[in-house]
């Protein structure tokens, strides 16, 4: 009998173990299950990890570009297997970004059949937009060729949609923009647009044209008078063509700016084909609004198209028609926010919102609340916010969405230059002082097509100053108290003064009573600029900018305008030669009050820019005329060297002043009469009458040379004319260029 050894046990193992083993086994598995189903994964595995390599900060440009080299040579012929996977395309991408233009070449070859496929991929787009980033000029042609006649059908998918905007932004240039745009017409205008549409010059060939009809002298041979006859004859007829567009238009906004296709230019030559590209375009809308991808900016030129275009006469008349643009009306209430940022976008959604039922505003009404500031604020964005506050009827929903964040942010919106104009819109609608023809013609009321009565009815039913009335009735008082708060801000900006002039003029019922006290107090504000006293620095920062240099001239130019007096002031006196002219119905006696706040002496101010037309609105008054020039004559009197100084100042306002005080003198700056005036106009005309001995060529240049130069001497004795007052303005201030100069009394003798 003999004793076996005693073996020991192992240890059971922890949980912990357990578990990590099991997790170990797990991942063998799946890794096994991985390599059998993709037969590419061992080539992966190594280009990854040269990828990690690569793609490293730390990672020399010498061993960077081995890696990607050796990447290249183990994915050639591979590369379309591979790249729709989130990991094989981010290794690509590297390729493309840190490769050498022969590995970019590579990709882009074997890659571009796939170009369709890879931007409606998640992953292969960013791919794509490498590709087209990093690629050549060569390259890039072919991948655009590639989604040549696709641009729609991808539109209607969300990756590809992203893919083409990307593309239309980036990439691209206006012509090939326009080329894209005019395959959702149709496939054959962006391939045979000057077959079907002969009359339109496509790229450089309109280049050429224009520079073929205008260049007329820089050829080597001069073109024969029949010819000149010729070109001007087609210049005429080209431009009537783009006056009958605009009409048919209505003003729209050009997609591109650049000649070519445009739905106007199809409708106008092949008129029955408008329908049907009309149907076409509402359904691939129609598909994008679904998707989410009418926002992309490449769609709002495309939407602001169809809108224009159906919505008017000549539009979608018949029921199917009219139901399709309602549709796709209705469902774009809350994507219109995401398109106002540029400029056709703006219009298509200030279009729909007009063609909208009530129903669906008040959709679009919910999508702006904390958005109206902002909106309001971007450069293209404040036409949706006149357009809301001007057509939607539900001015509580309004209030609650819109009117009370604007109040809350009333500083950002008077200190604003885009946000002021929404305020004028409601305080002046429609003016064209402070809006273009454009949007005055977008922000007229809307109208859409009735099928039942065949005629166009109006969208909105409140009256428009019943709106203006309660959309003020929460906007005046805050308004004219943030006005008065910067009011000097205000003075010296374009739109802020007049800003400050629609607030003054504005009158009960328009605004509520207890908002009149606000706004005396924005006419005191105003008046107690007046009343500040002339600061030395600014009589030093004039002649720094006058008798320095120009470096000098235009830092004491910045200084002086940031404390200029509103006397002074290119924007201010403006504004108060306005109200001067025509009262505030809050300040009948403006004139008076406006006298007695002007510093004295008076006469200081009859030689600055600016101030001295102040004086001549002052003196011509019929309220403050007779004290005025009874304030300015003692002051002459008492001193004796004033009077040459104003008959020798250089502003035409100090010569009306001297010339309507009846002072002697005031004569030596006037005008020649009208007898010298005809008697140089006789003496041209003779001097062309001695040119009959010339040449034919040369007596008609002699002519030309001849009227030139009475004409300039005419403008020049129309400067130094006395114009009536009525006609002139105050000249800029502080002190310009003698050029900028010489165009201000250009203007100044043309108005």
């Amino acid at each position: 009998y003999s004793k076996k050894p005693r073996t020991e046990k192992a240890p059971a193992p922890t949980p912990e173990e357990e578990e990590r083993n099991a997790r170990e086994e797990q991942k063998l598995r799946a890794l096994k299950r991985k390599q059998a189903r993709n037969p590419n994964f061992d080539l992966l595995a190594e280009v990854k990890s040269l990828w990690e390599t690569a793609r490293s900060s730390q990672s020399s440009a010498e061993k960077r570009s081995s890696c990607i080299t050796q990447m290249d040579e183990l994915l050639q012929g591979k590369l379309a297997d591979l790249v729709l996977k989130h990991d094989a395309a981010r290794v690509v991408q590297t390729m493309m970004k840190h490769g050498t233009q022969t590995v970019r070449e590579h990709v882009v070859d074997e890659l571009q059949t796939h170009t369709v496929d890879l931007a409606m991929s998640q992953y292969g787009r960013f791919l794509l937009q490498a590709m087209f980033r990093y690629g050549g000029k060569a390259q890039r042609a072919k991948l655009i060729q590639r989604l040549q006649g696709r641009i729609p059908r991808l539109s209607k998918h969300a990756e590809g949609a992203k893919a083409v905007d990307f593309i239309y932004q980036e990439i691209t240039n206006p012509r090939e923009q326009q080329a894209m745009l005019a395959e959702f017409y149709g496939p054959e205008y962006a391939l045979f647009a000057k077959l079907l549409l002969p009359s339109i010059q496509i790229g450089s060939e309109a280049s050429n044209s224009s520079a073929a009809t205008s260049g007329s002298g820089s050829g080597k041979r001069k073109r024969s008078k029949a010819e000149e006859k010729n070109a001007a004859a087609e210049k005429q007829k080209q431009e009537q063509e783009e006056e009958e567009e605009e009409e048919a238009q209505n003003n729209g906004p050009n997609n591109s700016g650049v000649t070519g296709v445009s739905l106007g230019k199809i409708l106008r030559e092949r008129p029955a084909k408008g329908a049907q590209i009309l149907q076409r375009l509402a359904a691939v809308l129609q598909q994008a609004s679904e998707k989410g991808t009418l926002v992309l900016n490449y769609m709002h030129p495309v939407f602001n198209d169809y809108l224009q275009h159906a919505s008017s006469k000549r539009g979608a008349t018949q029921k199917a028609d009219v139901a399709l643009l309602e549709n796709l009306v209705n469902t774009t209430a809350e994507q219109l926010l995401h398109m106002c940022h540029t400029r056709p976008g703006s219009f298509a959604a200030v279009r729909a919102l007009g063609l909208q039922s009530a129903r669906d505003r008040k959709g679009f009404l919910k999508s702006m609340k904390g958005f109206a500031v902002k909106t309001a604020q971007d450069n293209n964005g404040y036409r949706l916010m006149c357009a809301a506050l001007s057509w939607i009827d539900d001015t509580v929903l309004v209030r609650k969405s819109c009117v009370n964040e604007m109040v809350e942010n009333m500083d950002e919106i008077v200190c604003d230059t885009y946000a002021r104009m929404v305020i004028l819109q409601l305080l002046s609608p429609l003016n064209k002082r402070y809006l273009s023809d454009e949007d005055c013609t977008m922000l007229e009321e809307p109208f859409r097509y009735d099928v039942g009565s065949g005629e166009f009815v109006s969208t909105i039913k409140k009256d428009p100053e019943q709106r203006r009335a309660e959309h003020l009735a929460t906007l005046a008082a805050p308004l004219f108290t943030k006005c008065a708060t910067h009011c000097a801000f205000l003075c010296s900006t374009l739109n802020g003064s007049y800003l400050i002039e629609e607030c003054l003029r504005a009158q009960t019922p328009l605004i509520p009573e207890d908002s009149l006290g606000a706004q005396s107090k924005l006419l005191d504000a105003l008046l107690a600029l007046v009343s500040r006293p002339l600061a030395e620095d600014q009589d030093q920062s004039e002649e720094a900018a006058a008798n320095g240099g120009e470096e000098e001239g235009e830092e004491a130019q910045q200084q002086q305008t940031q404390q200029q007096h509103i006397l002074m002031d290119y924007y201010g006196s403006r504004l108060l030669n306005r109200l001067v002219a025509s009262a505030p119905p809050c300040a009948s006696d403006f004139a008076l009050r406006l006298l007695s706040s002007v510093p004295s002496p008076l006469s200081q101010w009859a030689t600055r820019r600016g101030s001295d037309f102040v004086l001549v609105r002052l003196l011509e008054h019929e309220h403050s005329g007779e004290k005025t020039r009874q304030a300015l004559l003692q002051e002459l009197e008492s001193t004796a060297s004033l009077l040459s100084v104003l008959q020798k100042a250089g502003n035409p306002g100090a010569r009306i002043l001297v010339k309507n005080l009846g002072l002697s003198g005031g004569s030596s700056g006037t005008a020649p009469s009208k007898n010298q005036k005809k008697k140089k106009k006789a003496a041209a005309k003779t001097a062309t009458a001695t040119t009959t001995t010339a040449s034919q060529g040369q007596k008609k240049k002699q002519q030309q040379q001849q009227q030139k130069k009475a004409k300039v001497e005419e403008e020049e004795e129309d400067n130094t004319a006395s114009v009536p007052v009525e006609e002139l303005e105050p000249p800029a201030t502080p002190r310009r260029s003698a050029r900028r100069l010489k165009k201000m009394q250009h203007y100044m003798c043309q108005s």
